[in-house]
């Protein structure tokens, strides 16, 4: 049987983990010990699921020209989400793209 290609488009975001070692209860706090940014995105999460299940999944989104875009495309090239990067956009920055994302949503 061939391998499914299937073409995700959506959000390629960063999602920051942080690790406490006790679970705080509620109204209290706790001080992270560990934090971690990785790929996120419903889109980029959708497109790897897909490569977890065993298709070749592509996805299309748009990531900015900083540190943050080039990390996360490099998250997303080593689990074989994305094969090439045709451009993006020069002058957004990935905190450009998060303020353009709230006002399209009326944040």
């Amino acid at each position: 049987m061939k391998t499914p290609v299937v073409a995700v488009v959506g959000q390629l975001a960063r999602d920051l983990a942080l690790s406490v070692d006790v679970l705080p209860s509620a109204g209290s706090a706790a001080d992270a010990t560990a934090r971690r940014e990785q790929l996120g995105g419903k889109g980029a999460n959708q497109a790897v699921g897909l490569v977890q299940l065993g298709a070749r999944a592509r996805l299309v989104a748009v990531a900015g020209r900083d540190g943050v875009g080039d990390r996360l495309l490099d998250q997303a090239r080593r689990v074989s989400t994305w094969t090439r990067h045709p451009g993006g956009r020069p002058e957004l920055t990935a905190a450009d793209l998060r303020k353009r994302v709230d006002e399209l949503a009326g944040e």
